[in-house]
């Protein structure tokens, strides 16, 4: 397209010349006769002379006719162009849109493998004597899926190798049907989604293929393993995703005159509108077949994970289509999209056809405005312009009056007057407006205050020579999902607790209130911590329906002997600073996050803190802050931190900590942030008279 500056002015000498002439002294201002008298004959006929009206339009709007035709047609291809373009990032935003949802079915799917292997990781023996419950509720939570399997590394027993793989799928009828991999159907140590997992010693998904003696269908499979405590696997954990069911499944609304395939890292369609291509072909086959190079371009890039489209003069049937592609993040597959080209340029023609409209109505108004310009006086524009410098001075209650004309003129003056009133309306609507929003700002303020008196404060605890306790919590909104809390249970022993509630802001404050009052009550109770951690978490499940969670850690500690008696559910393992000895993360998760799974336990862990050892907790809101170019803190990060401040007491540390953070994510907070420090500064005192 040109810029402004390529638009040369006309020469003085080319620019059109309008004349205007008065008209005769009685006759009609529209137009005059002429009468040609020859000596000797009779008078002619009167001959029409065109008056000022209409050599305004012949000489202004004529050359603007031109100048619009010209301009179009030298447009015509830049805009095109143009088109051409937002149709790529159309079907390209398109493609990546629907690759983003696939990417999330599949997360979703695999995400339960996933979930599976952690929970069993804890607890392998509920794996071994529930496998075929913890698979059957894995299959429920999908429709997707097909069929799960828990194959365990085989075990030597009186000279014999024992495969043990429980499997259940889906029947014909929807019904859960059981059967053992190892024992019934075959030797799973060389199947690919036994051998990748370990392999690469993370989550994978296989290529397709068809699982004969198992499922008897084609399938793609998800394959998690599953660690032990010293970090080797014990065991592999799937989910089969039925790849005819995948098709069927997904509804792309914009698709509806289109098609797409899902193509796998080696080039086979895991998705294909026709059944019998899936597993069976790919793109490598439809490159070979065509003589058109941009296929194997597309091809190619498909297959490397890029991004973008193209047009193909013959693709599908010999006729032309737009490709666009774009890649499946989770499972390195690739979303390939094919939209035909007359649908997909509809838009761009009725565009096209719609400018040309507007072409025509702008000079049919240029044509009109040419002819009331010469014809209408200038008073409404004069009443309109000091009607218009009234508002602007503040009056908002000026109106344009003694315009009642059915035309431009009238309907400018009118919707000005309509224009002033809801300017009225709408500062008025702007008031109250912010008079509201002051009230909630006052009760979110209020709620703050409220929810801070939650929080324990200098004389929850007997304040001693032997150790150190200090905390801060700082909400990312008006309220938070985080909290801690201290308190004395005996003359001897403390109680406190670091937590975090999932999400954020006022649905994670209520929340939060509700499950410290739990503790706080319980406790009082003399429970233990894992029988409190299991009350707790049924008393939450009972109203639980926004599925809220929390992670926590609750420590017994004991003033005298250092020894601490703890419960992690599910939170971030503290750090331990001892002397000069290397920073360390202590005191890993004893169980599950609490409010999630009914019917859970809990078992207790030890540590002994040493006189000048210092525990540092903190929730996700601290080693999930971000930095402006998208860098995570992480654990590693805080930990190097830590190194920095390890000589610091507990409540300069905590201040430190969170000025890091501040800086660390340019007073940007995205989360709520609780820190708390227990540092045993010496040992008790023996008592009187103690040998």
């Amino acid at each position: 397209m040109r810029e402004e500056s390529d638009i040369k002015p006309l020469p003085s000498d080319m620019r059109p010349r309008t004349s205007l002439h008065a008209a005769e002294p009685g006759k009609n201002p529209y137009w005059r006769m002429r009468y040609l008298e020859d000596p000797g004959s009779k008078p002619r006929r009167p001959l029409m002379r065109l008056n000022i009206l209409w050599k305004l339009i012949l000489t202004i709007a004529l050359p603007l006719l031109g100048i619009y035709v010209a301009l179009n047609f030298f447009e015509f291809n830049t805009l095109r162009d143009q088109a051409i373009r937002d149709i790529n990032e159309r079907v390209t935003r398109l493609a990546t849109l629907y690759a983003q949802q696939f990417d999330g079915e599949l997360s979703t799917i695999a995400q339960v493998a996933r979930s599976t292997a952690e929970f069993l990781a804890i607890d392998p023996e509920m794996g071994r004597n529930k496998s075929w419950l913890i698979l059957e509720q894995n299959i429920r939570q999908n429709e997707l899926i097909y069929g799960a399997a828990l194959a365990w590394k085989p075990r030597e027993e009186d000279g014999r190798t024992i495969l043990s793989a429980p499997y259940v799928h889906r029947g014909p009828d929807g019904e859960m049907r059981r059967m053992d991999i190892g024992t019934d159907a075959y030797d799973y140590r060389t199947s690919d989604w036994y051998t990748m997992p370990i392999s690469v010693k993370t989550g994978t998904w296989t290529e397709p293929y068809f699982d004969e003696g198992a499922g008897n269908i084609l399938m793609s499979t998800y394959a998690e393993p599953i660690f032990d405590e010293a970090g080797d696997i014990i065991a592999i954990t799937t989910v089969d995703l039925h790849l005819e069911q995948l098709q069927e499944s997904m509804s792309l609304d914009e698709l509806d005159q289109g098609t797409f395939i899902i193509v796998s890292r080696n080039d086979r369609f895991i998705s294909h509108p026709v059944m019998e291509m899936i597993m069976t072909s790919g793109l490598g086959e439809i490159a070979e077949k065509s003589s058109d190079p941009d296929v194997a371009r597309i091809r190619a890039a498909a297959l490397a994970g890029d991004t973008g489209s193209s047009e193909l003069p013959k693709f599908i049937n010999g006729s032309p289509h737009w490709i666009a592609y774009a890649p499946i993040p989770s499972t390195g597959w690739s979303f390939v999209a094919a939209f035909p080209r007359d649908d997909v340029l509809a838009p761009v023609y009725e565009d096209l056809f719609r400018d040309i409209v507007i072409v025509a109505i702008g000079f049919a108004v240029n044509v009109i405005a040419i002819i009331f310009v010469a014809l209408l006086f200038t008073r409404p524009i004069r009443r309109l312009s000091s009607a218009m410098e009234a508002v602007t001075e503040g009056d908002m209650d000026a109106r344009v009056e003694g315009v009642d004309s059915h035309d431009e003129f009238g309907d400018l003056a009118r919707g000005f007057n309509d224009m002033s009133a809801n300017l009225r309306s709408n500062i008025d609507e702007l008031a109250t407006e912010r008079a509201e929003r002051h009230a909630v700002d006052v009760e979110l303020n209020l709620a703050r205050e409220i929810q801070a008196s939650l929080l324990p404060d200098e004389d929850a605890i007997d304040r001693r020579d032997t150790f150190e306790l200090d905390a801060i919590n700082l909400p990312a909104r008006q309220v938070a999902g985080d909290f801690y809390d201290y308190w004395m249970q005996d003359e001897s022993t403390m109680a406190f607790l670091i937590a975090d509630v999932s999400g954020k802001g006022v649905p994670a404050a209520f929340f939060m209130g509700i499950a410290r009052t739990l503790i706080r009550n319980l406790a009082k109770l003399d429970q233990e911590p894992d029988a409190l951690m299991s009350t707790v978490n049924e008393l939450l499940l009972e109203s639980n329906k926004r599925s809220m969670f929390v992670t926590l850690f609750y420590g017994i500690y004991a003033l005298d002997t250092g020894q601490l008696h703890y419960v992690n559910a599910g939170h971030l393992p503290p750090a331990r600073i001892s002397g000069s000895k290397p920073i360390e993360t202590v005191g890993s998760s004893t169980g599950t996050v609490l409010g999630a799974i009914p019917d859970t336990t809990w078992t207790v862990g030890t540590l002994q803190i040493a006189e000048g050892d210092m525990l540092v907790f903190c929730t996700d809101g601290v080693t999930e802050a971000q930095s402006s170019d998208g860098t995570m803190l992480d654990e590693e990060g805080f930990l190097q931190m830590l190194e920095t401040h390890r000589s610091e007491d507990s409540s300069t540390l905590c201040h430190s900590i969170i000025d890091f953070i501040d800086h660390y994510q340019d007073g940007e907070q995205a989360d709520d942030i609780t820190v708390l420090a227990l540092k045993r500064t010496k040992s008790a005192s023996p008592s009187p008279g103690a040998a």
